[in-house]
């Protein structure tokens, strides 16, 4: 599909989602085909296999091989978190997918609105994540909304760029995250804990 596509009025459409098989393919067609990609698949993977790593870091520090019993609860805990973060990841390629094709089919336009609806619907595929892992995902979202609203921002004069932004926030961060860990750990879910006690020996 050839990214700049001409309205009914001769202007030029703006450029499609990459990936998104619109127009004229089946909206669910579409939809599933898109939630199915293998880099999408391969993305729970990784989100399940992080249930290895404090165990990796638990052995380095030991220098110990886990018990068999050690490997069979983070093994069930990796098959867990896989089977959700991919019902997760695929449920939002479908309904983003979905929508941003029928309201693009049946509008017969381009603009900001499909997009945004789509992505709303998109995100209640939170939904069938497992509750506990909901707010990393809203962890990870939060910075990447932050950065587009800034960049949107600064592109239109809004707000101008900061010297030295980004190290002087990231040390705040970790002053927050490292005061946490030492006066209230509780706060910090205990896989950050493990990181922060293995990674920097605290």
């Amino acid at each position: 599909m050839t990214a700049r596509a001409v309205n009914t009025n001769g202007e030029p459409r703006k450029t499609l989602i990459p990936g998104t098989a619109c127009p004229g393919a089946e909206p669910v067609a579409a939809a599933v085909k898109g939630a199915t990609t293998l880099k999408r698949l391969l993305l729970p993977v990784l989100a399940g296999g992080a249930a290895l790593l404090p165990l990796l870091i638990a052995t380095y520090r030991r220098r110990t091989l886990p018990s068999p019993r050690e490997w069979l609860v983070a093994a069930k805990k990796t098959a867990r978190n896989t089977m959700w973060s991919t019902l997760f990841f695929c449920s939002f390629g479908f309904f983003f997918s979905a929508l941003y094709c029928l309201l693009r089919n049946l509008r017969k336009k381009d603009d900001d609105w499909s997009p945004f609806l789509s992505g709303l619907l998109g995100g209640s595929a939170m939904l069938c994540e497992q509750e506990e892992r909901r707010t990393e995902l809203l962890s990870f979202a939060m910075p990447r909304f932050a950065e587009v609203v800034w960049g949107l921002a600064e592109k239109r004069g809004y707000v101008r760029a900061v010297p030295y932004g980004a190290p002087v926030l990231f040390a705040l961060a970790l002053g927050v995250v490292m005061h946490t860990y030492r006066r209230e750990p509780r706060n910090l879910k205990p896989i950050y804990r493990t990181v922060i006690k293995h990674a920097f020996a605290l």
